[in-house]
């Protein structure tokens, strides 16, 4: 039996290319990673770091450029940056029950112990700088409201958000954790501040409100040490049991701390913000974007290609540096790979690893590449894939596959497919419209002499469209059916074939004629 690992191995791999889609866990990130167009505005100017917004469909990289800036402040010693991607849904219900002092006080615990690290790893760097009587007790107030009673996993995890502090921090604080007074009073006796009591204790205490002065004044102690930026990356907002597949939910949780303008005009602890692009459905009222710079995360299909073809080369240490030396095929078949990828990464590299999954299975022991018949059979179970990803209730499936067709009228479906009443069929579809899946022409179309007009309606998404006309091969299906506008490159599917005589449309997205639809 050949394993994944031994196949690639095989071919000159050091890992399988596409045995992941979470940048969390892609070692060689750094080396492949491509910049997005608006990259290095995203950084910014280090001497005056800004907040901002990144907003981007699944799959689009946004974790990916996050994992670029933790990498970057590990380059300088002038800026750190703390992840917050783990936020306090613990023991809540609601994701309106977190609230912006639940968030502040998880900042605020971060941040110090990210301040306490820096001073103590940097200690002859910052050998000069001295705290007034006012400083030092603030911070030693600050640290016994929001360091007491930390546990080890608590501490580790605050840790493991912290990049651009060199040393090792984990022994440095868990080896203190129980309690942790130790390793801070060496840390404050250096730094000539004073000392603390934090033992531990499930007492029944006092609730101390968290306030945003909090944070002004630890952004004010990071300043004194000369740290240039402190950059708070915010992720996997729709990643928790509060939130989940809900984009409405996932505003919620984070809406406390984006709509709080005086937070992100700081001028050393910034936000970086990484969404999810519906997250901006629910913003309206809130966002301030003529104040926030904010970025809309699209590639192309030649960026993406750059992408993966970067991938493969560092993979395999050159040996392999395009994806037509990975496949046996034609031109037009890694096209349509790309094509139903629709510009993300992480897709692209899901249609592979089934490409590979089909190619694999076929094999003793040979070390060949996949041939067009795994190619296209790896399209088609990515779709089937995506399909059941996207709509989750079965009976919808059921009648989205009995349709048959990417392009509709009711009376069509009505007549012809599920012999209901039009009104019943209104119903049906109506959820495959407020969810996107079928988007409604602007145009009415007339289906006989006599007739009003009726509306006319298309399946949204290629990868839909593939599976309700999984009855066509797949050559057969494109050519019938996929149109991409030559001003947006937007693909769109529409049977041009259609019994109604239409044979242009406007792009949904900007409106110019869709020429190829003839």
């Amino acid at each position: 039996m050949l394993t994944r690992g031994q196949y690639f191995k095989n071919l000159g791999f050091k890992a399988d290319p596409f045995s992941s889609t979470n940048a969390e866990n892609e070692e060689y990130l750094s080396e492949y990673f491509v910049n997005p167009p608006y990259f290095s505005s995203l950084v910014g100017d280090l001497d005056n770091p800004k907040s901002s917004i990144v907003l981007a469909p699944r799959g689009f990289g946004k974790t990916a450029q996050r994992k670029r800036i933790e990498q970057l402040a590990e380059e300088t010693s002038d800026i750190i940056s703390i992840v917050y991607d783990n936020f306090p849904v613990e023991n809540r219900s609601k994701v309106q029950q977190v609230t912006f002092e639940h968030h502040i006080a998880k900042l605020c615990t971060s941040l110090l112990i990210a301040f306490l690290s820096k001073l103590h790893i940097e200690e002859a760097r910052y050998s000069g700088v001295e705290f007034d009587e006012y400083e030092r007790k603030a911070l030693l107030d600050l640290i016994n409201k929001y360091l007491k009673n930390l546990n080890p996993t608590e501490i580790s995890h605050a840790i493991g958000t912290i990049k651009g502090i060199k040393g090792k921090l984990y022994d440095l604080w868990i080896t203190a954790s129980k309690p942790i007074s130790s390793i801070i009073n060496l840390i404050l006796a250096t730094a000539n501040i004073g000392k603390i009591d934090l033992t531990f204790t499930t007492k029944q205490e006092e609730v101390k409100i968290p306030i945003i002065e909090d944070l002004y004044f630890i952004e004010n102690l990071f300043e004194k040490v000369r740290i240039k930026g402190v950059f708070l990356l915010i992720d996997k907002v729709d990643e928790n049991h509060l939130t989940g597949n809900d984009s409405s939910s996932s505003y919620l949780l984070i809406q406390p701390l984006i709509k709080e303008l005086k937070l992100l005009e700081r001028k050393t602890v910034v936000l970086k913000f990484f969404l999810w692009d519906k997250l901006s459905d629910h913003w309206s009222q809130d966002v301030r974007l003529d104040r926030i710079e904010n970025y809309s995360l699209e590639w192309n299909r030649a960026q993406v290609k750059e992408m993966i073809n970067a991938r493969l080369k560092v993979l395999s240490d050159k040996k392999i540096n395009s994806l037509e030396k990975l496949l046996q095929c034609e031109d037009y078949l890694i096209d349509f790979i790309l094509m139903f990828a629709q510009n993300s990464p992480r897709d692209l590299i899901n249609i592979l690893k089934n490409v590979f999954d089909v190619h694999i299975n076929r094999l003793n022991n040979e070390a060949t590449i996949p041939s067009r018949e795994d190619i296209i059979e790896g399209i088609d179970k990515f779709c089937e894939t995506k399909f059941e990803e996207i709509i989750t209730e079965v009976n919808q499936r059921a009648r989205l596959k009995r349709i048959k067709t990417t392009t509709f009228t009711i009376p069509l479906l009505s007549n012809d497919v599920f012999k209901e009443s039009d009104n019943k069929i209104r119903n049906m579809i109506m959820p495959w419209t407020r969810s996107g899946i079928a988007i409604t022409l602007s145009d009415r179309v007339k289906i006989s002499k006599g007739k009003k007009p009726v509306n006319l309606y298309l399946i949204n998404d290629i990868r839909i469209a593939r599976v309700i006309c999984s009855n066509q091969k797949l050559e057969i299906f494109i050519e019938n059916n996929v149109v991409q506008c030559t001003e947006c490159e937007k693909i769109y599917v529409f049977d041009k074939e259609n019994r109604y005589g239409l044979k242009e449309i406007n792009c949904p997205k900007c409106q110019s004629i869709l020429v190829d639809a003839e």
